[in-house]
């Protein structure tokens, strides 16, 4: 990554999530590009690619220079044509990937060696979202809530329309301040049961969008606190970064770091340290079965050119959770 400029008030970062492997949409991936490309990298919605959609949308508030994209170097036949659409945006190249706490740490670090005071605001490549101005003056709320706060991250969350056992789940509590929407995280669960999912419904709990707003120094510090063997291995290689040496050490960090996952190892063991704001009047949902992504698509009256009638009508009910027939019906149309 070009070294960052840190004349004058750097004022909001923006991190976006694009080096997973999407391996349970894969099915879908491949029979709308013909390949296994991560699904950050396909057009599903027929308005571009995931991770062009979420560059676009983030630019609404974060500058193309503020963004950095995490991706991973396997990946490098799929992103490097796209790059060339946002040149202004910094790539952050991981050797692998090896889970979504990595993902998040490496840019981190590189925004920690100018300023750790500054605001950064992570997001998935793989969400829907509309409206997005709506959706985006929600990140810009929290963003002025951490400048005020700044030992609290700040989740964006979104009332539920079922009891649905993928997603993360967090229990809002009283006012961070008063007359404030930003509350207390009470608790966060990942990936609950589905008796369990079905209570906090029950109880207006909300979904975890996976977006999070804070300090990079909160959110290293809560990375040294719940996932020391993730993180350490980065800080120590912080000196060499944009050095001739950068490449090794990082290769080296990457080997010695013990995966993690981002949400579940971290945000979930931290919940003292978080806090929610509800987003609403927008649609919402993390594309990571092909039955969400058709689903959305059917509920706002949209039909790509790859969403075939049969195709519509198998999938378009929604279900609470990725099961065993879905994926069933994948290998079976695709001859796996």
């Amino acid at each position: 990554m070009r070294p960052i400029d840190d004349t004058g008030h750097p004022g909001l970062w923006g991190i976006i999530l694009a080096g997973g492997d999407g391996i349970r949409l894969q099915p879908l991936t491949r029979w709308v590009t013909g390949d296994a490309r991560p699904k950050q990298f396909c057009d599903l919605s027929g308005n571009g690619s995931l991770l062009q959609e979420t560059v676009r949308r983030v630019a609404r508030l974060i500058p193309l220079d503020r963004q950095l994209l995490s991706l991973t170097r396997a990946h490098a036949r799929f992103y490097e044509p796209l790059l060339g659409r946002f040149p202004e945006a910094r790539p952050v190249i991981q050797p692998v990937n090896r889970g979504t706490a990595l993902g998040v740490l490496y840019p981190m670090l590189h925004l920690a060696a100018i300023d750790p005071g500054v605001t950064v605001a992570v997001f998935p490549s793989d969400h829907f979202v509309m409206p997005t101005d709506r959706f985006m003056d929600a990140v810009a709320e929290a963003a002025a809530t951490v400048e005020r706060h700044p030992h609290t991250a700040v989740l964006l969350g979104v009332l539920p329309s079922s009891a649905e056992t993928e997603y993360g789940w967090i229990e809002p509590g009283e006012a961070l301040a008063p007359g404030r929407a930003v509350r207390h995280a009470v608790r966060f669960v990942e990936k609950p049961s589905l008796p369990l999912a079905q209570e906090m419904l029950r109880a207006g709990w909300l979904w975890n969008t996976l977006v999070v707003v804070a300090k990079v120094i909160h959110l290293f510090r809560l990375a040294v606190a719940y996932i020391p063997d993730t993180v350490r291995p980065l800080v120590l290689m912080r000196d060499v970064l944009d050095t001739p040496d950068h490449d090794a050490a990082v290769a080296r960090a990457y080997a010695a770091a013990v995966p993690a996952n981002f949400s579940r190892d971290l945000l979930e063991r931290a919940g003292e340290s978080l806090s929610v704001l509800e987003v609403q009047g927008v649609t919402w949902s993390d594309w990571g079965t092909p039955r969400r992504v058709v689903s959305t698509l059917h509920r706002l009256g949209r039909q790509p050119a790859w969403m075939t009638e049969g195709l519509r009508k198998e999938l378009a009910v929604p279900e609470p959770a990725y099961d065993g027939h879905e994926a069933a019906l994948w290998r079976g149309r695709l001859g796996a």
